[in-house]
């Protein structure tokens, strides 16, 4: 039976995550601070046992922000894998970036739905980098209260926002698929299979959301692409446009040139 959510349960809630927020940033203080692997480990696995429902059932259902080979997690080895790094080659510790500040957006009744012995909530969160980096994810967290009455993760889904405005990206991308020479070239947007693997730079510290990402493999090409913004972003409104940048190697500290 569906249930509307008092005061007392979303301070509750609220409370909880503010717990999940500190566990994200005591991870990311101990590769500030210099400790050690065992001890971003241990710090790792307490923030699991503390909030998630493994101990009960050993299962949950994760689905992380940036995962792409392996998005679904359903055990603590893999979970633990996208935090700290581990299992999965794809992983680079999510909360090894370090963040200075995680908070969630304040919560009403309407962002939470109690249905019988499980209580759902849809929100966003926000993490800020030391570099003044901001990040905002829309998530969807399931709990359940223990024996002792304290709340558990049974489901946690996170997922960056929508961009909408990309239609000149999307006819650019059809446009180098059909370039002449060397059969055309390839284009990588958000959504893309590959998109999470091609914004990847050396320094892993950094993460940019590219609104496209083009690979011309000839000096034509390279003109062609760079034609093709130029074209794109007189059409974008003002306030819209968008920044190019050219890589070659990624040898620039922060991934912009």
């Amino acid at each position: 039976m569906k249930q509307r959510a008092n005061k007392k349960l979303i301070d509750k809630i609220s409370l909880f995550q503010k717990k999940w927020a500190d566990g994200i940033k005591n991870i990311g203080e101990a590769v500030i601070n210099d400790l050690d692997e065992k001890e971003i480990k241990i710090r790792a696995n307490q923030m699991l046992e503390n909030l998630y429902d493994f101990k009960r059932s050993g299962h949950v259902l994760f689905k992380p922000t940036k995962a792409e080979e392996n998005p679904f997690r359903f055990n603590k080895r893999q979970t633990l894998s996208y935090f700290i790094g581990g299992k999965y080659k794809e992983d680079k510790g999510f909360a090894l970036t370090p963040w200075k500040e995680v908070f969630f957006k304040k919560l009403k009744s309407r962002n939470v739905i109690l249905q019988d012995c499980d209580i759902l909530v849809m929100s966003s969160y926000i993490f800020k980098d030391y570099n003044g980096g901001e990040t905002e994810v829309e998530y969807t967290f399931g709990y359940r209260e223990d024996e002792h009455n304290d709340l558990k993760i049974f489901l946690h889904h996170s997922s960056l926002p929508f961009e909408s405005g990309l239609s000149p990206a999307l006819s650019f991308k059809e446009e180098a698929k059909n370039e002449k020479g060397l059969t055309g070239f390839r284009v990588t947007l958000p959504g893309d299979f590959r998109y999470n693997r091609d914004k990847e730079i050396s320094n892993s510290y950094f993460s940019h959301k590219p609104a496209a990402i083009a690979f011309p493999r000839a000096t034509s090409q390279v003109s062609f692409a760079i034609r093709q913004y130029l074209l794109k972003n007189k059409q974008m409104k003002k306030g819209g446009k968008i920044p190019l940048r050219i890589m070659s190697g990624g040898h620039q500290h922060e991934g912009m040139s």
